[in-house]
């Protein structure tokens, strides 16, 4: 299967640094950008490039006539001015079954097998990666004047994007009508209205693949140990909801990238566990605690640790008043022996050695009939 990159824009919002040099050759620790996108596709086992140049397209050639030679990599000039669409469009008579494409600046951690896989399943003309993008401004819930409940930006408080990386037949070529066509707009939104636009769903810290009715979900933190957070909880929840939602699935494998199976909670959660308790020494008002982070802007309003170099972050939040924290903690042992009796394990050091998840659905026994 071949791989299309589109590296022929002239990068505006960056022409300070692309005066010279067309922005997919920008580095990275001194890596350009284009190389770190082939060198990512190339693990997934795709050899055979076509890269739509344009502007400074020289610069690109001359790139590669010197590197990656064991690679199958073809440079195809496609025009200065031509958008997104018309560049796929010139493309055509090297576009005879079907092709992934992207972006030449655009960098992810996307399971490209299992993209193809979902887009082979579903049988769309194209299927996008969706990605959730970082929230930017933080949400209120009002009682009248006054604010009932605030929360600091979170990322899954936004709606999905295009992430950049997609799965397209030929037949997409239809719908594309010139140079002048972006291939986001008007063919996209055509194959929406018939149906046959896919959206594969990408996340930061989880990789799902599924096989034979199994899905297997990796915790995606090593270097954290996969160490629990609240946006990682939040995606292995939605992808629990999607797999109980997907008659097609019998099981689902939780399991952990790397090292780690699971280091436990995040440290940063531990605060929000013992939040709303007498020792945070917070105002109780309706049976509430206002609670917030060191980081966070109502920190940095209270203490003057405002700086122009430091951006906030954290939360500041309304939570239930739970009284002292003992109780608290003694849950919290509590969890961790019941863990550790559950699988075996007589430390916590060798608790992840013991564990293996498996969830399994449709397990109802109808040999002896319905009761």
């Amino acid at each position: 299967m071949k791989v299309v990159i589109l590296a022929g824009g002239k990068g505006t919002r960056l022409s300070e640094f692309t005066k010279l040099i067309p922005k997919p050759m920008l580095k990275i620790k001194n890596v350009p950008i284009i190389v770190r996108i082939i060198n990512y596709y190339n693990k997934f086992g795709f050899d055979e490039f076509i890269i739509a140049t344009g502007y400074k397209k020289n610069v690109i050639e001359n790139f590669f006539k010197k590197n990656l030679k064991k690679l199958k990599i073809q440079i195809v000039d496609t025009g200065l001015n031509s958008m997104t669409g018309g560049r796929v469009k010139i493309l055509k008579k090297y576009l005879n079954s079907t092709f992934l494409l992207t972006y030449g600046d655009g960098l992810s951690n996307v399971n490209i097998r299992e993209l193809i896989r979902f887009h082979k399943k579903n049988k769309y003309f194209v299927t996008l990666t969706a990605v959730r993008p970082p929230a930017r401004f933080g949400g209120l819930k009002l009682s009248g004047k006054r604010v009932k409940y605030f929360k600091e930006k979170s990322k899954l408080d936004e709606g999905w994007i295009n992430g950049g990386f997609f799965v397209c037949s030929p037949k997409i070529l239809k719908f594309i009508r010139g140079d002048d066509t972006f291939f986001e707009r008007e063919p996209l939104e055509k194959l929406s209205k018939i149906k046959k636009l896919g959206a594969y769903m990408s996340y930061e810290n989880i990789i799902v693949e599924k096989s034979d009715g199994i899905i297997t979900v990796s915790l995606n933190r090593p270097d954290a140990l996969n160490a629990l957070n609240d946006q990682l909880m939040d995606e292995l929840l939605l992808e629990v909801d999607n797999y109980e939602k997907d008659e097609s699935l019998r099981c689902m494998i939780l399991t952990g990238s790397e090292k780690a199976f699971a280091a436990g909670a995040d440290f940063v959660m531990i605060g929000g566990m013992l939040a709303g308790h007498d020792e945070c020494e917070g105002k109780v008002e309706d049976g509430f605690m206002k609670f917030y982070g060191m980081a966070s802007e109502s920190a940095m309003d209270k203490h003057g640790n405002h700086n122009s170099y430091r951006g906030t972050e954290g939360k500041t939040v309304v939570v239930k008043y739970r009284g002292k924290a003992d109780d608290t903690v003694k849950d919290i042992l509590s969890g961790i022996r019941s863990a550790c009796t559950y699988v075996g394990a007589n430390k916590l050091k060798t608790l992840s050695k013991c564990t293996t998840f498996v969830r399994v659905n449709n397990t109802h026994n109808k040999i002896f009939g319905e009761e």
